[in-house]
């Protein structure tokens, strides 16, 4: 029962286009007997990246179903000149496996290699301004991520949640197309964002008593009288 349940979530995520070692990501997972969990995937897309989290649940029969998922849709974020150092000494550090080796007794030396240059990474972002954008671009989505500065705002700044749920008989939403409505979605917010930033600026400019052309009604003009011109 357990295999043939196993083979209709695999079949289920493959119809929804992912395909990366599902039996045996399934069975890590499974095998602990949850009463649900999340199986995490990524597509990448040009300078976009989306994250998928599935979400299975255990039934009355003991059984697991796919009840939706989650897609985050992530813009590429724009770092400033004076941070690019920073940035790339940032990209070669496995924040995860740093997370991990605070809970290990013995660390290798690969490890420690890794732990050293955290350390001289962290020392800089002690010392350097403005670095809470490099925290948000390598620290979230690990265990690092509730030590982001502002992190909620970063969110609503470069990412965009979608949930979509698996509907018994209807042909499921792919993570490709997910990933489209979401970029979609993205350039929505964003021209409403440049609407709501014009109309604001208009009606600073309305307060500041700015004459603004398309507001301004021109006097009419007063022409002098035929008579006044007839010399006597």
């Amino acid at each position: 029962m357990k295999q043939k349940n196993l083979e209709l979530m695999k079949a289920r995520l493959q119809s929804l286009g992912f395909h990366s070692n599902l039996e045996e990501r399934l069975m890590a997972f499974v095998a602990f007997n949850p009463v649900s969990f999340d199986l995490p995937f990524r597509i990448l897309e040009g300078n976009d990246c989306c994250s998928f989290y599935v979400h299975f649940e255990k039934g009355q029969l003991e059984l697991y179903d796919t009840m939706y998922y989650t897609a985050v849709l992530h813009k590429m974020i724009p770092i400033p000149t004076a941070l690019m150092e920073l940035d790339q000494l940032m990209q070669h550090v496995d924040w995860n496996r740093l997370w991990k080796c605070r809970f290990e007794e013995e660390i290798k030396e690969d490890q420690l290699v890794n732990v050293q240059s955290a350390a001289a990474v962290l020392e800089q972002l002690r010392t350097t301004a403005g670095t809470e954008l490099l925290q948000y671009k390598y620290w979230a989505g690990t265990p690092l991520e509730s030590m982001i500065e502002n992190l909620s705002n970063f969110k609503s700044t470069y990412e965009i949640t979608q949930r979509f749920y698996i509907i018994e008989g209807q042909q499921p939403i792919t993570g490709n197309e997910a990933m489209r409505f979401l970029q979609s979605k993205w350039m929505e917010r964003k021209l409403q964002l440049e609407k709501k930033s014009l109309l604001l600026l208009e009606k600073e400019g309305a307060e500041g008593g700015e004459a603004r052309p398309n507001r301004v009604l021109l006097a009419k003009k007063v022409k002098p009288s035929r008579k006044g011109l007839i010399k006597k």
